[in-house]
This record gives C-alpha cells, sequence and structure tokens, in this order.
C-alpha cells in the first residue's frame, strides 16, 4: 500500500521483489495517483520474475520443463507439445533428480541408450535428443558446454524400425472408397477421412479447416486454402493452395447442405470448423487416430501392417492421395507439390512454380468414386462437363460432376480403362453409424 512522507513530501510505493521488501519514491498527485502507478510498478516486478531465468545450479532437469516449454511457446515455435513430451515422458524419468548444470556427457549418452533399450523408433529417439540438445543450448550462457553433443554419435539414424510398414500402411482405391463411403462409419470422420485421402492433408489441417477457407466457385476445380494446423500455423509455417477433387466436391458440398446442419441444428457460417470435433472443439490427433483404428476393425480392414504389428495410420492416407494419383497417370511432381509447399526436396523442388490449371488437372487424374455420387436427393452426379485444359475434360451424364475420366491425349500409364464400380458415396445426411442411438450431434460422445 503506497504512504505519504508528509515530512519530506512524496508519496513511497511498498513493493515486494521477490521474498526482498522494495520502497519506491513516486511522484503522484493524489492517493489514487499512488496506488495506481505501485500497482503497475508491482506488475513488472511480478513479469520479472515470471520470466527470469531459474538457479540453473539448483533447478533439477524437472522443474525446468514447463518454463522452458512456455517459452518457446511464447515465441511462437510448432512443435511444443511434441517438445513436452519428449521431455516429460521420455527423458524426466531418467534425468529428474539431477540439477540442470551437473548434467554430464556421460548422462546424456546413457539417457540415448536408456531410450534406444526401450525400444523406441530411431527417429522418435534422434528427435528427443534434439529436443534436449535445443533445451541445454538454450541455456549456453549458464551452461557452457552442452553434454548432449557427446551422445549425438550414438543417436541411430533415421529408419524406420519395421522396414515392411511404411508400404504395407498404404491404403488402395477399394480402401479409400470404403472409408469415405461406408455408412458403418460416423459421417464427421467419413468427412476427415475425405480430407486426408482426397487432398493430402495432416489430421492438423483437417481440423483446422473453416468454410472460409473453401472456394466451391473456383474454376477449374474448387480451391481449399491450408494455412493453419490445429490452433496454429501449418508444419512449414506455409500458405497452400489445393485443388478439390470432384469427389471432394460433392462429399464437402453434401455435408455443408445436410451432415453438418443435422449435426449442429444450423447451417454453417464462414467461420465454423467443416469438421468440428473431439476434444472439441477441433479434432486432435489422438481422438482422430483412435477412433480410425477401430474403424478399420469395423471395416473388416487390415488394422495393422509390416512384420511387427505396427498399426496404419490415418496419415497414410496422405500417403495414398500421392500415391494412387500417380498410379492413376498423374505427374508425380505436381501432386507432390500440391502435397509439399515448401522446397524441402531440393532448388528444383522450391523452384518449381505449377499453374493452377496444371495442379487441378493431375489431381482430377485420382480415379476414386469412379461410378457414382449420391447426394441427399439419391440422385447420381453427372450432367455437366469440367473443362480442365483444352485438352482434358470431366464428363458426367446426370447432375452435377462427375468422377474424373482421363483424355487419351494425356494419359501417362497407370491402370488403362475404367475402374471397376464402386460403392456409391454415402450420403452425409446420414450423419451417424447404424449402431448409434442418435443421431443428433453425435460427434459430442465421442
Amino acid at each position: 500500500m503506497a504512504f505519504y512522507r508528509g515530512d519530506r513530501g512524496f508519496w513511497v510505493a511498498d513493493l515486494r521483489e521477490g521474498k526482498k521488501r522494495v520502497l519506491l519514491k513516486i511522484d503522484a498527485r493524489s492517493k489514487e495517483h499512488a496506488e495506481q502507478i505501485e500497482h503497475d510498478a508491482q506488475k513488472r516486478f511480478d513479469d520479472k520474475a515470471k520470466h527470469a531465468l531459474p538457479d540453473l545450479r539448483k533447478s533439477t532437469f524437472g522443474a525446468i520443463i514447463e518454463t522452458w516449454i512456455e517459452r518457446r511457446a511464447r515465441a511462437g515455435k510448432q512443435n511444443v507439445e511434441s517438445e513436452r513430451t519428449h521431455l516429460r515422458h521420455h527423458l524426466l524419468p531418467i534425468l529428474g533428480d539431477v540439477p540442470l548444470a551437473k548434467v554430464t556427457e556421460d548422462d546424456a549418452i546413457l539417457a540415448v541408450e536408456r531410450l534406444i533399450e526401450k525400444g523406441l523408433a530411431p527417429r522418435t529417439v534422434k528427435n528427443i535428443h534434439g529436443t534436449a540438445a535445443s533445451l541445454w543450448q538454450d541455456y549456453k550462457r549458464e551452461i557452457p558446454v552442452n553434454p548432449w553433443r557427446a551422445a549425438q554419435p550414438t543417436v541411430p539414424d533415421i529408419h524406420d524400425r519395421d522396414p515392411e510398414w511404411r508400404e504395407a500402411s498404404t491404403f488402395n482405391h477399394e480402401e479409400l472408397e470404403q472409408l469415405i463411403s461406408d455408412p458403418e462409419i460416423p459421417a464427421p470422420r467419413r468427412m476427415v477421412n475425405a480430407l486426408l485421402g482426397l487432398a493430402g492433408l495432416r489430421i492438423g489441417e483437417a481440423a483446422a479447416l473453416c468454410w472460409r477457407h473453401y472456394a466451391a466457385a473456383y474454376t477449374p476445380l474448387g480451391r481449399l486454402t491450408i494455412a493453419w494446423s490445429h490452433d496454429r500455423r501449418t508444419k512449414t509455417k506455409d500458405t497452400r493452395f489445393i485443388p478439390v477433387h470432384p469427389t471432394l466436391a460433392s462429399v464437402l458440398d453434401d455435408w455443408r447442405l445436410h451432415g453438418w446442419v443435422e449435426q449442429m441444428g444450423r447451417e454453417p457460417t464462414d467461420d465454423d470448423l467443416i469438421v468440428p470435433g473431439p476434444p472439441g472443439p477441433r479434432w486432435s490427433d489422438r481422438a482422430f487416430r483412435d477412433r480410425f483404428q477401430g474403424d478399420l476393425e469395423r471395416l473388416g480392414l487390415r488394422v495393422k501392417a509390416g512384420t511387427m504389428g505396427q498399426m496404419r495410420s490415418p496419415h497414410g492416407l496422405r500417403a495414398s492421395f500421392l500415391t494412387l494419383a500417380v498410379e492413376d497417370g498423374a505427374i508425380f511432381e505436381i501432386i507432390d507439390r500440391v502435397e509439399h509447399r515448401g522446397g524441402r526436396r531440393g532448388a528444383g523442388h522450391m523452384y518449381l512454380r505449377p499453374s493452377w490449371e496444371l495442379m487441378c488437372r493431375e489431381v482430377a487424374k485420382l480415379r476414386i468414386g469412379a461410378t457414382c455420387y449420391q447426394n441427399a436427393t439419391g440422385k447420381n452426379a453427372g450432367a455437366e462437363t469440367l473443362e480442365v485444359s483444352p485438352t482434358y475434360e470431366i464428363r458426367g451424364e446426370g447432375g452435377g460432376p462427375s468422377p474424373p475420366q482421363r483424355h487419351t491425349g494425356i494419359e501417362r500409364g497407370g491402370r488403362e480403362g475404367p475402374r471397376p464400380s464402386s460403392p456409391s458415396i454415402a450420403s452425409f445426411g446420414t450423419a451417424h453409424s447404424p449402431s448409434e442411438e442418435s443421431p443428433s450431434r453425435a460427434w459430442l460422445a465421442w
């Protein structure tokens, strides 16, 4: 509480800096003015104490984790949740009682060896080591020697723990169509499957999509703007523009007109998420992954892949988008550019800037839902002709865009002739699995 020194004619602010009392002379016109100055000064002291570096001579590794993670989050780092998991669930049991300044090179080497002994994948061990090295690097003024540099030779090279898993975890045309169309899967999850398998999105990118990010009127195909993942920027911080495959366009339109309305009880706005989900308002990676594997089992599809019994992941749909499109005749470099905006594949990839029309043409070569789409009225899509280029057309017979058919002038191999009849795209007006009791806002219970 500020008080007035009448004998000297000024006000004094009574402050606390940690455990220390601080008396500060202030120039104030009244008691209210003095108390406001005192309040502001105390807030500055509190903020300074909150962001101050801990005493590394006494702070243990476990005590410093949250402080470091909060600093990373304020700096806008993308992978803070993964880094928290690396430190808290993997390294904390090993280094929890050791003061940070006393962690030696032998301790770091032993920690890496124990991570390998736990059976973690080489990529996971390397990522954990990188997170720990970053933490020590941020405190290099207090700890000049980073012990994790000495552990670098013990970090395994990046490779799959099961060399057969990655190829076996990819989905074929029939599996992808079933994951999009089978009514045994609740409609919101089918919608996410469509975004992953027909646009090559990551789960976080699909979870962050709002209706304003979908430009249905864009030509020759609709356009998705991918700028966010969950509630932050994308992994690469790049903004991508993805052509909307004709099948995905039909699914999105039907979902907006019927499925979304049944789920939420109102018409969607531009700022609404395309697919709300648990834990709310957006899908989390874990929530969708767990349900996805249950859906595979429900449909009788392979749940595990490879020789070590690893689960198939929804991220495999993203890989399948590129793989199946190339199998159907698309140019690899163009589809790869749709999925990856940045130049991670060298200067050639970074400088490749295909036209929108070319990207649309290559995406449309993916032959999914090749016989019909069912909208809420039960009509098959057809009648309109979508011009993608002077030598490429998507034709139909009923009403609306039809599945892609490749013009013989631009075929580049892959399957010849029409694909076998596929399951019809089930109406997204049915917003729940037949096994679910209530069709109204069913996702809230997932």
